[in-house]
């Protein structure tokens, strides 16, 4: 049945400069070029890349949020240049200059699945790109990072109301709860796709803007044809 699986941390405030990000057509910060990018459309499916490459975003896909933080991490199941030269300042800022940090990333493998990354108790850049390389990511890009950050919450069965969340990762600093009601950054939220072809995910939009350093809320629903009573 559908309904929402999981959710997890988005990447850097914008006033680390990483990348731009725009929320349902709402450009909260300018995009830009060689930036890892995720995209997703109005339904809620993504595609990733890099930002000003040729053939992304994919002709038949028209974004409504984007998201970017730093240069891919791993392009062609490779691990950046700069992450195997150990250049980890390029890859945000460490908490008392201490480049062992927990860190978070993206990665999407050959078959097309996404991957969620999130060793807690503290890696190199470089280590986190090899993490992807060993499950065949083909291309990744780095997320929040910093013991205070990186937070995820995944529950065995489609929730349709706020619900316990017992996939977690282990000392985390938040509970995952916490996305149920309200955050200080960004968070991706996965759900399951309804069962008919005519049924999708939608949700409002952000047409109030900000408002209290806050998006409006953006309820999903289920709209078309054959979609099941959740």
């Amino acid at each position: 049945m559908a309904g929402v699986v999981a959710a997890f941390n988005g990447g850097f405030k914008v006033a680390a400069k990483a990348g731009g990000a725009v929320a349902d057509g709402l450009i909260v910060s300018s995009l830009l070029p060689g930036m890892a990018t995720i995209a997703l459309d109005r339904f809620g499916h993504w595609e990733m890349g890099t930002w000003g490459q040729p053939g992304f975003p994919s002709s038949n896909f028209s974004p409504v949020s984007l998201r970017q933080n730093l240069p891919p991490l791993v392009a062609a199941g490779v691990v950046a240049p700069s992450a195997v030269a150990n250049a980890w300042m390029q890859w945000g800022d460490p908490l008392h200059g201490n480049p062992v940090q927990p860190r978070s990333g993206l990665g999407v493998d050959a078959a097309g699945n996404l991957l969620y990354l999130a060793p807690i108790k503290g890696v190199l850049p470089k280590q986190l790109g090899d993490a992807m390389v060993a499950l065949h990511v083909r291309y990744g890009m780095e997320l929040d990072m910093n013991p205070y950050w990186p937070t995820l919450g995944a529950s065995f069965i489609p929730l349709h109301t706020a619900g316990p969340l017992p996939v977690q990762i282990p000392n985390s600093s938040h509970d995952p709860s916490m996305y149920f009601t309200a955050w200080e950054r960004d968070f991706f939220v996965a759900a399951v796709e309804p069962p008919s072809s005519t049924c999708r995910w939608v949700a409002p939009g952000l047409t109030h803007g900000f408002s209290n350093r806050f998006a409006t809320p953006q309820p999903l629903r289920l709209s078309g044809a054959h979609c099941p009573r959740l």
